[in-house]
């Protein structure tokens, strides 16, 4: 059975981490996607990065309110205020997953977070795949 671990980083500066991680390991453990989860997919595949869109604001749930096809559920490039990414890790020998960061706003900048991003993979992706940190699932 897979299990979610959240990172230090993923809880920092984000009121709400809990209720995001309750989201998602619903998501990824119970296969029950919410209607704020849009287009999941991969970010690095070198790194077994991954990213999931997010409706965090009210006409983004709106618009993807009529939208069924979750990969279809994505945001609007002229709009980078509700531009929303949870990015997370997957090791697929252990059957984990591992949150990382909320992105955003303007998530799909990646010239703005690519250094962010390599940060995250060198000091807390790397580490956790190769089985020097670990991480515990929240109770």
């Amino acid at each position: 059975m897979p299990s979610v671990k959240v990172s230090e980083l993923f809880k920092l500066g984000f009121e709400d981490w809990y209720d995001l991680y309750v989201d998602f390991h619903a998501y990824k453990v119970g296969g029950i996607q919410p209607k704020t989860f849009g287009r999941d997919a991969p970010l690095e595949d070198k790194f077994q990065l991954y990213h999931i869109h997010l409706a965090m604001s009210q006409p983004v749930m709106l618009r993807w309110a009529s939208i069924d096809e979750p990969f279809r559920r994505t945001h609007r490039v002229d709009d980078p205020e509700s531009d929303y990414w949870l990015i997370y890790a997957y090791d697929e020998y252990l059957d984990e997953y591992l949150m990382l960061r909320l992105m955003g706003p303007g998530a799909h900048n990646r010239k703005g977070w690519g250094s962010l991003l390599r940060n995250i993979v060198s000091e807390i992706v790397e580490p956790w795949s190769l089985g020097r940190v670990t991480y515990d699932e929240p109770d």
